[in-house]
Formats: C-alpha cells, sequence, structure tokens
C-alpha cells in the first residue's frame, strides 16, 4: 500500500472497465434528403449491401433462398425454346435473367432489370442490373443507378422507369414485392433481421471461443508487485500468444516464481453455461427464420434435432409449402417478366420431388 492510500484509507484496484458493445441493426427506412430528389434506402442508404451480407455470413439465410430459388426455377419453363431465347449481346438467356431476378427478389424483395430499345422502338435487350445499386426518385418515375452509394459518390446515372406504353431507348424495369408497402422492395425475412444478426452473432462467438480459448477461462494474477502500464501490456501480449488458440487448448502454463509468496496464481473463472444458452437461442433465431419463409427445416437440409423425415411427412410438408410460397412468387415473377410484353413471358414448371416412404417402399411425387 503506498504512502497516499495509507493516510487517505483509499485503496487503487488495477481493473479495467470494458462498455458493452452497441448493436446497429440496419433498418428499411425511405429517407428524403433536402435538396435530392433520390430517396434513401436505410439511414445510411446502403440498406440492401446490409441485406447481402446477411445473406452471405448467415449460412441458415442462404440455405434457405438458394433453396427457395431452385424451387422456383429448378424445374424450367413450360414454353419449349423459351429458356435459351438470347436476351443481350453478350449471349445471356431468358432462364438464365430470371435465375439471377428471382436470387434478388428473394434476398432484397425486389430486382431490377435494364431495358434497351432498337430505333424501330422494339426491346432489343434486357440486361440484368444489381438492385442494390438501385435508387428510385419520390414519385417513382426514374432511377439512379450507382455501383456503390457511399457519401463519397458524387455522379450516379438517371433512367426512366420502364413504361410498355413509353418509348424510352434507355430504362430501369423495377419490380417489387407487392406486399411492400414503401417505394422499395422487402422480402419475405425482413421481419426476422434481428434474429439473423443473432445467428451470425452466435457463430462468431463459437469462432472466437476456439480462437481466445485461454482468454475467457482464467484469470493470471501476478502476486509479486504491479508492473508499469508498458510491462502490463507485454505480459498481455505475451501470455496471450503463447496460450491462446485451438492449438493451445492442452497446453501447461508454466511459472517461474522466487518462492511460493511471489507465485502466479490462476482463478478460473465460471462460464454460467453460456455454451447451452448459445445453443438454445441459436435453437430459437433459426425457428423464426424457417418461420418468417414459412418453411420446414428438413425441406432445406436443416434437421437440427435428427428426427428425419418419412415419405408421407415430406409429402404433405412440402406440398403445403409450394401452395403456399412457392407457387405463389412463381406467380410474381411470371407477372412481372409480363409486364415487359409477350416476347418476354412465361410460364414456369412446378417444381416435382420424389420420394420413397420408408414406411410402405412406395414413392410419392410432389
Amino acid at each position: 500500500m503506498s504512502e497516499k492510500e495509507q493516510t487517505t484509507g483509499k485503496i487503487r484496484f488495477q481493473f479495467s472497465c470494458i462498455d458493452a458493445p452497441q448493436v446497429d441493426i440496419p433498418k428499411p427506412e425511405e429517407k428524403t434528403v433536402s435538396g435530392k430528389k433520390m430517396v434513401y434506402f436505410g439511414a445510411d442508404n446502403k440498406f440492401p449491401d446490409h441485406m447481402l451480407e446477411y445473406y452471405d455470413d448467415c449460412a441458415t439465410l442462404q440455405a434457405i433462398i438458394n433453396g427457395l430459388t431452385d424451387y422456383i426455377c429448378g424445374a424450367g419453363m413450360q414454353e419449349p425454346g423459351k429458356a435459351d431465347m438470347k436476351v443481350d449481346n453478350e449471349g445471356g438467356t431468358l432462364m438464365e435473367l430470371v435465375k439471377k431476378c428471382t436470387a434478388d427478389y428473394n434476398i432484397f424483395g425486389a430486382f431490377s432489370v435494364n431495358v434497351l430499345r432498337n430505333e424501330f422502338k422494339e426491346i432489343s435487350e434486357l440486361i440484368y442490373l444489381d438492385v442494390r445499386r438501385v435508387r428510385l426518385d419520390e414519385d417513382g418515375t426514374h432511377a439512379y443507378y450507382q455501383k456503390s452509394w457511399d457519401k463519397y459518390s458524387k455522379t450516379n446515372r438517371v433512367y426512366p422507369i420502364f413504361k410498355a406504353s413509353a418509348a424510352d431507348n434507355n430504362s430501369v424495369f423495377y419490380y417489387k414485392s407487392p406486399k411492400s408497402r414503401g417505394l422499395y422492395g422487402l422480402p419475405m425475412w425482413s421481419s426476422v433481421l434481428k434474429d439473423v444478426q443473432t445467428s451470425i452473432e452466435i457463430s462468431k462467438f463459437h469462432l472466437h471461443s476456439i480462437l481466445n480459448n485461454f482468454a475467457p477461462s482464467a484469470i493470471v494474477n501476478y502476486n509479486n508487485g504491479v508492473p508499469t502500464e508498458e510491462q502490463q501490456k507485454e505480459f498481455e501480449t505475451l501470455l496471450n500468444k503463447k496460450f491462446s488458440g485451438s492449438e493451445n487448448a492442452s497446453r501447461l502454463l508454466v511459472s517461474f516464481n522466487d518462492n511460493k509468496e511471489a507465485a502466479v496464481t490462476i482463478e478460473r473463472l465460471s462460464e454460467d453455461n453460456f455454451d447451452k444458452k448459445y445453443e438454445a437461442l441459436a435453437k430459437s433465431v433459426k425457428e423464426n427464420i424457417f418461420i418468417a419463409f414459412r418453411a420446414h427445416p428438413q425441406l432445406f437440409g436443416a434437421d437440427p434435432e435428427r428426427q428425419g423425415f418419412n415419405g408421407v411427412e415430406y409429402v404433405q410438408s412440402f406440398s403445403l409449402f409450394k401452395t403456399t410460397v412457392v407457387s405463389p412468387l412463381q406467380g410474381e415473377i411470371e407477372s412481372a417478366f409480363a409486364k415487359l410484353g409477350d416476347k418476354y413471358a412465361f410460364k414456369l414448371n412446378e417444381f416435382e420431388v420424389t420420394i420413397p416412404d420408408t414406411t410402405t417402399g412406395e414413392e410419392a411425387t410432389i
């Protein structure tokens, strides 16, 4: 105890206070900015970019969206030759364009196409346009395109919104979900943004638990005086470097001391059953994500309880999912492209699956 501490009766403790991190969940707010006709999508005008990050980082969400896209487009088109019709000068086909637009529709709740007309005012090309990079004006009459919507960008391209009755040489066809009430589209899973973010953070927690195996489970006390701040940082760096990480999980800690009184002590921290809490939380958020899509996990290869599915159960589950989700989405995609004219109108085949029933040995087709 120092002389000052003896006279004042106060003792200094060497502790650091760590602030709890603030979680910022992106919101799909539409914001008008003074002096600009364009309507921002998200506080930073980059809400679709955040949606793509969620899709990239959340395995459950990505599996559902990829599977749903396959269910919608996987069986092809009913009209012979329509799927292979060339729609741009690069040789892209109508089916390829539809698949890209369907994937965007499932991720963002909207998709966009650049429509070009020839000298006869006929549609000559349909070019896929990344809907993340498209913004609209308040009246919905013009589209703004830019590769990256950050605060440093100053220029963007402006296109008229496609109208069948108009004859614009270069326009943008923007289609959003009929369920979206705002200017921009929102996907089916917009109600579970927090659950998706939680799922991502749980994965990070488990990764960091492995990479920092030593740090969260014990306190190392040096009992031979308080070193300088620079020495403290050096000790901490060396300790973490030598004993942290998955490869060091079982390594022994060796301490060299002048005597027992100056020995290093290690105290284990109670983990408060974090693993069980995270396991229960992971199950809950995964269920919420599947609920948003009105889907059963087994339809996308996810069986967390490992209970399995017999043929009859699968048929019943997929039949319901196809009726309530897949078929309506197919209808929306078909309706969207029909707006471009009869040449680009099509009907998607229903996706069918043949499943052997383990109880009867018979096959069931849905």
